[in-house]
């Protein structure tokens, strides 16, 4: 099998892991945060074809931040009933490859061979033990994971000593992305 399917894997598990763990320790209803239930009610009317509006009768208006975010969860509304535990699952997903890609580019700096380094432990660690990261990034159900996850793509491609032509089209790619993520991205 091949060993970054593996790396991410071990990344995955871990990430769902701690999720479930501040799942438990909060006592958190599945249901996202303020934002996430206003994205909720836009997904739900545009899947239903009433186009973007927060109230089925009312004026068509861009009520959220994240148009990306709403195009991207609105396909998951298929799931029915497991809508919320399939926006939680792209968080997870998301955090996951932030977490690979992190530990890559650090063992890379530090010539580490092991996958869990001990600078790598730490940046996983660091980033876990602090709450309001994987509160805010994977479990308020928010735009907020992609956008991370955007950040930190862009981050370490200009963090490369040598850009090769496929990571322009990558920085492109993400840049793009990442203006309609957030529109503080701009």
């Amino acid at each position: 099998m091949n060993s970054k399917l593996i790396r991410y894997g071990l990344t995955l598990v871990y990430t769902s892991l701690i999720v479930l763990l501040y799942f438990i320790l909060y006592k958190k209803p599945l249901a996202g945060i303020d934002d996430a239930n206003i994205y909720f009610v836009y997904v739900r009317n545009f899947f239903l074809g009433n186009g973007f509006v927060y109230h089925p009768t009312g004026e068509h208006v861009e009520g959220f931040t994240s148009m990306l975010w709403v195009l991207l969860i609105t396909p998951l509304y298929y799931t029915g009933k497991y809508f919320e535990l399939t926006v939680l699952i792209v968080n997870i997903a998301l955090v996951s490859l932030i977490f690979l890609n992190g530990i890559n580019f650090i063992n890379r700096l530090t010539e580490q061979r092991s996958f869990f380094s001990v600078p790598a432990v730490l940046f996983i660690l660091t980033l876990t033990l602090v709450p309001a990261y994987i509160d805010w990034s994977i479990l308020t159900l928010m735009e907020t994971g992609l956008w991370s996850f955007l950040l930190v793509m862009i981050t370490l491609l200009l963090c490369k000593q040598e850009i090769e032509k496929r990571d322009l089209v990558w920085f492109s790619i993400y840049l793009a992305l990442l203006v309609v993520t957030r529109p503080e991205s701009i």
